[in-house]
Formats: structure tokens, sequence, C-alpha cells
């Protein structure tokens, strides 16, 4: 591999067209994966709530479970601060795990 480095100092002029030079933003980039929902399906609640032994319902931005990896995927932490994987293997969108 080659480098090349390069030192210029600017001209007066230079320095006075630099002056004048705007940024404008275009937008903001993406950010990561983040869940925005969690939805009790036996109930319909969104306040946190879950049925005990039933399904729940994902929702969020880049979501996704790698279904070959067993140290991947959703779980629950008790009040021990142990944690326990679901019981079946999710379905998985990019927004949506159910």
């Amino acid at each position: 591999m080659h480098q090349t480095a390069l030192d210029i100092v600017p001209s007066v002029e230079m320095r006075a067209a630099l002056k004048e030079v705007g940024v404008e933003v275009l937008g903001v980039k993406d950010g990561g994966a983040y869940i925005g929902l969690v939805t009790d399906t036996a109930t319909g609640l969104t306040d946190g709530t879950i049925t005990p032994g039933d399904d729940i319902l994902i929702e969020g931005d880049k979501l996704r479970i790698a279904p070959d990896d067993d140290g991947l995927g959703v779980f629950f932490i008790d009040a021990a601060g142990m944690a326990i994987p679901c019981g079946s293997r999710p379905g998985s969108q990019a927004a949506r795990l159910s």
C-alpha cells in the first residue's frame, strides 16, 4: 500500500473563499436497533404486563434473531437477575418479533 501526504498552506484568497462555505444538513443517519413497543397478545396491553405462558409481540426497528445461535434471542430477567430464554423461537422480521 502506498501513502501520500500533502501539506498545504491556503492563500489569502482561499481563506476568504472558505469563509463563504456553509454546511447543509440533509438528514440524520439511522440509529441502531431499538424496541418501541411490547404487546401482550393475550390481553392486548402495552403497559409492561405480560401474561405467563402466552405470547408477546415486540415491535421496533432493526430487530432480528439468529435462530442458529443459542446465545441470542429474547430473554426474561427474573427478580434475582437470572436470564430465562423464551420457550419457543420467535418469528423474526426487520421490525417485529412475535
